[in-house]
């Protein structure tokens, strides 16, 4: 079974909400509104090669872990946990979604939204002396297993990286 795994590095925000019902984001742009309801951090950067685990279809872990660097970078605040599925699709954005809509989504039907994570993790978030590392990870088994999650899931999600060529 492959496994992918993308480390990413972002930072809290003044205008972290965190009171959308139905997804979390991990955004790139350094610049937050209000309106960003589902916005956990900004100015995401990765090390690796852009959206290196978004073409995988499979099972979806993210980890988020903040520190505030006002307090030392050894001093872990929080760390979320979500679990999903990778819709195998290269996202404009990083949305995490507990839907099946795949259109801009790094993961789906995932167990969190914003509205869920702890008052805790949501204040650590509002400061932008907070830094955050995002590890996602996608388990990908073989195709005919995948499609069954999916199916079991109540999602159907097109694959274009696996055709029939018969």
């Amino acid at each position: 079974m492959p496994v992918c795994i993308s480390l990413l590095k972002c930072r809290g925000h003044p205008n972290v909400q965190l009171n959308h019902p139905s997804t979390l984001e991990i955004e790139k742009k350094s610049r937050l509104t209000p309106r960003g309801d589902c916005v956990a951090c900004t100015s995401c950067q990765s090390d690796e090669k852009e959206g290196e685990c978004a073409g995988i279809h499979g099972l979806a872990k993210l980890f988020l872990a903040t520190y505030n660097v006002f307090y030392g970078i050894n001093k872990v605040i929080e760390v979320l946990t979500v679990d999903g599925l990778a819709p195998g699709m290269r996202p404009g954005k990083n949305v995490v979604r507990r839907s099946c809509h795949t259109e801009n989504s790094l993961m789906i039907r995932a167990g969190v939204s914003a509205r869920d994570l702890a008052s805790s993790i949501k204040s650590v978030l509002q400061s932008s002396f907070t830094r955050c590392l995002v590890l996602y990870v996608v388990f990908s088994p073989a195709h005919e297993d995948v499609k069954s999650i999916y199916e079991l899931s109540g999602c159907i999600v097109k694959n274009s990286s696996h055709t029939n060529n018969a």
